[in-house]
């Protein structure tokens, strides 16, 4: 798959980054069924968008094409993570790609789904995947 591996959004890299996702936000026809890596890779270029950067060569239709597909993908989101359920996690963890661990819990965290999953849950989570548990701890700590 064709996907567009992004940086922080305070990277120098941004402008890179950016034409790689054109190329991935070009290829979304259909956004239903997006898979939660698709969704996650949105989310990040929308960090970009909320940043203002985009590209020079971006027409003002592309650019407003894009925003409003990231828009979309986020509300997708949205729905994805305040439908889920504590026994899903699990499986929903497998899927992902390992550079979308840290913007799944930024967004756990974000949807407040904290609180719709108990202690225990989470431990065994930490069990289980132990590429987690730094970001299952942070949110603890914070909660």
């Amino acid at each position: 798959m064709n996907r567009a591996i992004l940086f922080s959004q305070y990277s120098q890299e941004w402008s890179c980054m950016l034409e790689k996702a054109e190329t991935f936000m070009n290829n979304q026809s259909d956004l239903t069924k997006a898979d939660i890596n698709t969704l996650l890779e949105l989310y990040k270029i929308k960090e970009h968008f909320d940043s203002e950067r985009y590209l020079a060569k971006w027409s003002y239709w592309q650019k407003a094409y894009y925003v409003k597909l990231v828009d979309i993908a986020f509300i997708l989101t949205q729905k994805l993570f305040l439908t889920l359920e504590p026994a899903a996690i699990s499986k929903t963890l497998e899927q992902l790609d390992g550079k979308n661990i840290e913007n799944f819990w930024k967004l756990f965290d974000f949807f407040q789904l904290h609180g719709k999953i108990n202690r225990f849950v989470l431990c065994r989570l930490m069990d289980k995947y132990p590429a987690h548990a730094r970001f299952i701890v942070q949110i603890n700590q914070q909660n």
